[in-house]
């Protein structure tokens, strides 16, 4: 039988699998009742944020009046409560989420057709179950509940802001092309890591797995230094794509610090000099300062969603590429009824791959309640003929 090459990590194409994404998301039991209960919350929650600047300004400048600080109370008391109430209600969905989709992996692993264990390791796609399935939909969720609430914010506070001065935006739009700049170039590198990480953590568990069942064996056959030497290898491999990891991390934190650092001085300097030109009072520009930080925060994170949805197709990608896999032709409502009778094999042909036989115009007949012994020498067939009885494949003719 002829052995399919296996394609190692390195060797995956880092192109973006939209196909694959969209598998995973056809078949992942996300928890969305819950899910639009958190995007909703976190809604109110961002228009809160969005009103705390006009709230405190005031009392910035020594306007301490008992209106001022009743609604600059109320504004933070809000903003608390909703920001505790999106925590709890988003680690519901997550949970939900997560158990549900790992249902759904498990249940299409269970129903793959043989001849995709013989292409794949099996003994890789644990952490498809676990670890892959975690991350992924945490990633993914943290995605559907944070967009609707930035762009909310954003809204809102462009709103206010204009409701000071529409001349004070300008300092905010300058800022957008430095941020789609970030998100083209990092988008991706993060699919490039995020696959990358996940087959590694896949081949460690695998190899791993299969250690741990066998460690009276590799005792037995004293090849403790020999597996030790080869878990070196698989944990090294991991530890270079986290490397590569927190490469992409420095540069991002030195990126988004820089463009802060460039949106808070452009925001100081506009505003000094609509200032001083009588165009916007002090209570104007010191709520304008005050929205600067959060709207840099904001147009960071929603010019990185486009890397971070990167990041999770690459992390998905080798979910959907498993939820895509043949699946048997179960029929969960028929009897089980065990056939009677002899087994008679009538000019049968069978290959694992396109165009390599394995069998060829194969006959024969077992009686039934009869002991009956299939030889032949090594690779002639024998376990393929076994499979080929159990149903575990499908004959070709």
């Amino acid at each position: 039988m002829k052995k399919t090459d296996k394609m190692q990590p390195n060797q995956m194409d880092s192109r973006g699998s939209w196909k694959n994404f969209g598998a995973f998301l056809r078949h992942a039991k996300l928890s969305w009742v819950w899910i639009i209960i958190s995007l909703v919350v976190t809604m109110v929650y961002y228009v809160t944020v969005s009103r705390l600047p006009g709230s405190t300004a005031e009392l910035f400048t020594g306007k301490l009046t008992a209106d001022a600080l009743v609604n600059a109370i109320l504004a933070y008391v809000t903003m608390f409560v909703a920001q505790a109430i999106v925590s709890v209600f988003s680690l519901i969905a997550e949970a939900k989420s997560v158990r549900s989709s790992r249902r759904a992996v498990w249940k299409r692993m269970m129903g793959i057709q043989n001849k995709y264990y013989d292409e794949k390791n099996a003994g890789t796609m644990l952490s498809a179950v676990t670890s892959d399935t975690e991350q992924t939909v945490t990633s993914l969720l943290n995605l559907i509940i944070l967009i609707p609430g930035l762009i909310t914010y954003l809204i809102s506070s462009l709103t206010e802001i204009n409701g000071y001065s529409p001349k004070l935006l300008f300092a905010v739009v300058v800022l957008i092309p430095v941020y789609i700049l970030y998100s083209f170039l990092m988008g991706r590198w993060q699919y490039k890591v995020g696959r990358k990480i996940q087959m590694r953590i896949g081949g460690l568990t695998g190899f791993l797995t299969e250690r741990i069942r066998n460690l009276t064996l590799i005792k037995s056959f004293v090849t403790e230094k020999k597996e030790e030497e080869k878990g070196t290898v698989a944990s090294s491999e991991l530890y270079k794509a986290n490397v590569e990891s927190a490469k992409m991390n420095a540069v991002v934190v030195a990126y988004t610090m820089g463009a802060e650092v460039i949106g808070i001085i452009i925001a100081v300097i506009w505003g000094s000099i609509l200032l001083k030109n009588g165009e916007i009072e002090l209570t104007d520009w010191l709520a304008f300062f005050l929205f600067v930080p959060t709207i840099n925060t904001v147009l960071r994170q929603l010019t990185s969603v486009w890397s971070n949805l990167k990041d999770v197709q690459g992390r998905a990608s080798r979910l959907g590429e498993l939820m895509e896999a043949p699946q048997e032709n179960m029929n969960e409502t028929a009897p089980m009824v065990i056939p009677q009778g002899a087994i008679e094999l009538s000019d049968v042909g069978f290959a694992y791959q396109e165009g390599t036989s394995i069998l060829e115009h194969v006959s024969f007949t077992i009686p039934a309640g009869k002991t009956t012994a299939i030889i032949g020498p090594s690779g002639s067939g024998k376990t393929t003929v076994l499979r080929l009885i159990e149903n575990l494949y499908t004959p070709k003719s």
